[in-house]
């Protein structure tokens, strides 16, 4: 490792290490809300006979106890949430800033960043000029990939970012960004893995690119490396970073997945009535255990009979085991993970019985609560994105610093809620345009084009006799 600060080996070691520690955070993660969840050994303290098919039952109950209620916990704010355009202050929208935002297929991909940084505390964005007048190139990155670092006191001034990726031979490639120039490696020889790995005796040598520099000139001048933080704090972090949308409450998500696993061992063993029998000695193999044959048969008998004195032998069965227990445990809990995530419960249970429109609403708060947080940090990166991308064609609109994300409408009402509030502000004399904005769904776009579509239609009407108004 380069030990000289602030060179360019030396942000690639440093950053590269930082990276290895979060892409391990980032796929346990991944695994909780992909429904691949920790499953527990059985007990070492068994029979070396029955050790290996206990531990294949074991293992198969385990996988069917895991029931993923983290994925709806996380994905109940990312289905709300959609850039639908972009408005600035200072500066007329001639529809450049959805250009880009549509050549680089953003309508779709957006979600992946929401998604990801949701799933994992944070995404990442890339943004570099298209050259010529081609439009700015905004590619959407993993967090187990992408690692940005902050200068010291500073949670939105980026010093570096790094990217590493293993490439279709094999090689680890890392791209590092810094404001002045963009600096490719390529490990020596081959190695597996999904980029996590250290170079260590492996040295990085020059990824030399037809055309291309090395290293490469930023014509930013600054990191194009935007970092999308969900649930940030003000906790220093030099990388950044954030946390997962249901990280506080996968404890909760380990306990359901162990009360439905002991209902299950529950159930295995309560399929048919359990019986018993006392004064009975079951036949033996040559090593004197009972034989496991005749101990089968018998517990599957409707009825018993054995040899000897019939005096001397009891029979009897066991109650029916009772699952109400198991099935309230799991409620309540899903109910606290419900409560702590701010999710509401009939996300998580499906049951909507006898809720009324205003109880939904109320239901919702805390999830339009949540959603609007997101929406207002998320905003802030894609605005930066925006900038960069203006900056790199040139705008003059990205020194606008009131440009604003628009956001699709969050809370979910009828179409009857909606009219009935348009007329009321209508009434109060709100401009038509400002109505048609808030109608659900409609983009800065639609609006544009009905202004458009109302002015030709005035032009078409209006009776060139009549007098102008000075």
């Amino acid at each position: 490792m380069d030990e000289t600060p602030g060179t360019a080996a030396w942000w690639r070691d440093r950053l590269l290490q930082a990276l290895n520690v979060r892409a391990l955070q980032v796929t346990t993660l991944e695994n909780y809300y992909l429904g691949e969840h920790p499953l527990p050994s059985p007990p070492g303290k068994l029979d070396p006979r029955a050790h290996v098919a206990a531990r294949n039952a074991w293992r198969e109950l385990t996988r069917l106890g895991v029931t993923n209620w983290v994925k709806l916990v996380a994905d109940a704010p990312a289905e709300r949430m959609a850039v639908t355009g972009f408005r600035f202050g200072e500066t007329e929208d001639d529809g450049a800033a959805w250009r880009i935002w549509q050549a680089n297929h953003l309508d779709a991909d957006q979600a992946l960043v929401h998604d990801n940084a949701l799933q994992t505390g944070s995404s990442a964005v890339i943004v570099w000029p298209g050259g010529g007048d081609a439009e700015p190139t905004i590619t959407c990155e993993h967090s187990a990939q992408v690692i940005v670092a902050y200068e010291p006191g500073s949670r939105r001034r980026r010093a570096a970012a790094l990217k590493s990726w293993v490439d279709d031979d094999g090689h680890q490639v890392v791209n590092l960004y810094l404001p002045d120039a963009l600096w490719k490696w390529r490990t020596g020889s081959t190695r597996p893995g999904y980029g996590r790995a250290t170079a260590g005796g492996n040295a990085w040598v020059p990824r030399d690119v037809d055309g291309e520099d090395w290293p490469l000139p930023n014509p930013l001048q600054e990191v194009p490396v935007v970092e999308f933080r969900a649930n940030p704090s003000l906790r220093p972090s030099l990388f950044g970073g954030g946390t997962a949308e249901f990280e506080s409450v996968l404890p909760i998500q380990d306990r359901i997945n162990k009360t439905i696993f002991d209902r299950l061992v529950t159930a295995e063993n309560q399929a048919f009535r359990q019986r018993w029998a006392i004064g009975w000695d079951p036949p033996r193999g040559e090593d004197g255990l009972p034989d496991p044959n005749a101990m089968l048969k018998a517990s599957q008998s409707m009825l018993m009979t054995f040899p000897g004195d019939p005096t001397e032998v009891k029979v009897g069965e066991f109650a029916q085991a009772d699952f109400s227990g198991f099935l309230k445990a799991v409620e309540g809990d899903v109910t606290a993970m419900a409560a702590i995530s701010q999710t509401p419960p009939y996300y998580l249970l499906g049951a909507m019985e006898n809720i009324s429109a205003d109880g939904i609403v109320a239901t919702d708060a805390g999830l339009v609560a949540k959603t609007r947080r997101h929406c207002d940090q998320f905003g802030e990166s894609w605005e930066e994105v925006l900038r960069l991308a203006l900056k790199a064609k040139g705008d003059p609109r990205a020194d606008d610093p009131s440009t604003a994300v628009v956001w699709r409408n969050i809370e979910q009402r009828t179409w009857a809620q909606t009219v009935d509030a348009l007329v009321k502000m209508k009434e109060l004399e709100v401009p038509r345009e400002e109505l048609w904005s808030r109608l659900p769904n409609a983009t800065p776009q639609d609006v544009a084009r009905w202004q458009a579509s109302q002015a030709a239609d005035f032009l078409l009407t209006a009776d060139p006799a009549a007098p102008v108004a000075e």
